[in-house]
């Protein structure tokens, strides 16, 4: 009799306490493949994140690490007694011996933007059998700042930072170094759904177990990073560390991992240029259910045009609504609808402002909806505005559903359209009003229409299922793991 195979599925702001695609691909990843067990780490904003995800029966365990919301950094359930205990036997001696060594090996490693991922990984994983049975906190309490100093000091290009500005990064590692403090289970697999903290794991089990580590980025975190920084208001020393740390933590993450997946040639471009190994790289596209976007022609009377996005500023709302208002003068009964969770306030009350500037209440429509698939059916266009994506299931879910597309030309969208949607300029809303009144009431626009819906239909039904999506994983993981069937452990 054989054991079940198990995979460590670990995740980063996604499944299963946050909504959006990478927890749409979990939850499709941990369904359709009900012969392993999954025990999912979910690195979280705080400790009270309620799980949004009905979780199938071959979710074993759901361990969150709360990286904020604490009163001290690395602060887990446990009883009382085992903390005064660990915190007790976490005495200097001890910290000088077993903690400092390593901790320094990291720090002299983000300093150097992951020069050595080796080096990097086992030094994490030196700190992570540390924290097993010390404290993390007290740890950090007077011989790590100390160690922190004296790596700034022999970094040219750091020597410059204040204390203050070291206090702020020293405090970013000690909540960082969270992930290290949590036990991890045993595994058949590790699978990430980033290069940041959530491939930690991965890191440590492959070079302490021999774990195969698999690592699928969705968007490419670095990137995002270096975008996010470049509008940030931290110091410039400060910002120069958190690109420094999340570089090392890349570098460890593309160099451990057996497998690098990829949602398409954007993406594949910049893993490699933030040094994953060509050949580790594989071409893993997303997946929906055919049966659940079927194709019903029954759109609204009135020329709609449908957007199913988080309210955030990656997802390009405000350019949208600034083409609203241009669609308007060619199309005055459009109206666009704007279905998602609001992720940041602030944003979506820009939005609002925006829409009553122009002056187009009675044309764009704020909600969300439970049925994405009957809003498809139900829409002229669907247009995806976005700032930055990777593969967005949105376009696999309109293209299946025969609902026309319209896209800006981020990450891997134009690759997953082919010749079956119209692409506009990111961040240009005229353009992107020029493409919408295309589809909506150019000179042959119920022909264009009909024409992108069939080809955008086959194209998903044939490249784009969840079947075949799931599938793929379930080879890898045969593969890797030197297994005829997944069910056998070898």
């Amino acid at each position: 009799m054989t054991s079940r195979p198990s995979i460590l599925l670990c995740t980063e702001g996604t499944y299963p306490h946050y909504l959006g695609g990478v927890s749409v691909w979990c939850e499709q990843l941990i369904s359709n493949i009900p012969e392993a067990d999954f025990h999912v780490l979910s690195v979280v904003h705080t400790p009270v994140q309620p799980v949004r995800f009905k979780l199938p029966a071959n979710v074993v365990s759901v361990t969150p690490v709360a990286l904020w919301g604490t009163e001290f950094p690395g602060d887990r359930c446990e009883p009382v007694s085992e903390l005064s205990a660990r915190r007790a036997a976490t005495v200097p001696a001890v910290i000088a011996e077993r903690f400092v060594p390593p901790f320094r090996s990291v720090v002299r490693s983000i300093l150097n933007s992951g020069a050595n991922p080796d080096a990097l990984g086992r030094a994490l994983l030196d700190l992570h059998g540390y924290f097993q049975s010390f404290d993390l906190y007290q740890s950090f309490c007077g011989q790590a700042w100390e160690a922190f100093l004296g790596e700034i000091a022999e970094c040219p290009r750091f020597r410059g930072m204040t204390l203050a500005e070291a206090s702020m990064c020293l405090g970013w590692l000690a909540r960082f170094f969270s992930i290290l403090t949590t036990p991890l289970p045993r595994a058949t697999v590790t699978h990430s759904s980033l290069a940041g903290l959530a491939g930690i794991p991965g890191v440590l089990l492959r070079i302490r177990d021999g774990v195969p580590y698999v690592l699928s980025e969705h968007g490419i975190l670095l990137r995002e990073v270096y975008a996010s920084m470049a509008n940030s208001e931290y110091p410039d020393a400060c910002r120069a560390f958190l690109i420094a740390y999340h570089r090392a933590i890349a570098a460890a993450n593309y160099h451990f991992a057996d497998v690098i997946t990829s949602l398409g040639d954007f993406n594949a471009g910049w893993q490699k240029r933030f040094g994953a190994h060509p050949g580790k790289i594989r071409y893993m596209p997303n997946g929906v259910d055919p049966r659940r976007f079927l194709c019903a022609p029954a759109p609204a009377p009135r020329p709609t045009v449908l957007t199913l996005a988080r309210i955030y500023a990656l997802k390009g709302i405000t350019n949208l609504i600034e083409s609203a208002a241009i669609v308007r003068r060619s199309v005055p009964n459009v109206r666009f609808r704007i279905l998602g969770e609001i992720a940041d306030i602030d944003y979506f009350d820009e939005c609002k402002a925006l829409v009553a500037r122009h002056g187009l209440q009675d044309h764009i429509e704020f909600c969300e909806s439970d049925n994405p698939a009957e809003e498809y059916r139900s829409a002229w266009v669907y247009c995806l505005p976005s700032v930055s994506e990777a593969m967005p299931f949105v376009i696999l879910e309109a293209m299946m559903s025969g609902c026309p597309v319209v896209a800006t030309n981020v990450g891997n969208v134009a690759q997953t359209l082919g010749q079956c949607g119209l692409l506009a300029q990111p961040n240009n809303p005229l353009d992107l009003a020029a493409q919408l009144v295309t589809l909506l009431q150019g000179p042959h626009a119920p022909e264009l229409r009909s024409r992108l819906a069939s080809s955008g239909m086959q194209r998903a039904r044939a490249t784009f299922t969840i079947e075949a999506a799931t599938g793929r994983f379930r080879e890898l993981y045969q593969e890797i793991t030197k297994c005829r069937h997944l069910s056998l452990v070898c």
